[in-house]
């Protein structure tokens, strides 16, 4: 699969669609935060804001949940931490997209490696019959 945006193209493995954002690595998702919280001045060709808030726009909360998000220290990860999010895209592959829509490949670039690493990982171990979830 592939997400496109405008001209370009980002290579994503299928798999990472069927990976519920729920199961997201906390590294993985420290990692987002790190990348995401750095407010961006300069839009993307989409309009968007090229950090947490162009992720937001796209899932369309309404303003005062916004401005809560701006206050806090990590408004990335609380945002992951919404139920809405989860219910709403469902799948670590669909972030990635909300991610490539705002333009930011340079997160995609360093995040999509581990997070395949991961789910190989994770397949692995289910298919061993190890409990997973920790």
């Amino acid at each position: 699969m592939s997400i496109t945006t405008k001209n370009i193209d980002y290579p994503l493995d299928r798999r990472l669609f069927s990976l519920p954002i729920t199961e997201l690595p906390l590294n993985r998702r420290q990692q987002l935060s790190g990348a995401l919280n750095v407010e961006q001045i300069i839009v993307a060709e989409s309009g968007l804001c090229r950090d947490f808030r162009g992720v937001v726009q796209q899932l369309k909360l309404p303003y005062a949940e916004i401005a809560k998000l701006e206050r806090m220290i990590d408004p990335f990860g609380t945002l992951l931490s919404y139920g809405l999010v989860a219910s709403e895209l469902g799948s670590v592959g669909a972030l990635l997209q909300l991610i490539a829509n705002i333009g930011r490949f340079d997160v995609l670039d360093d995040l999509v490696p581990g997070l395949v690493d991961d789910l190989e990982h994770l397949e692995g171990r289910r298919a061993a019959g190890v409990k997973t979830g920790e």
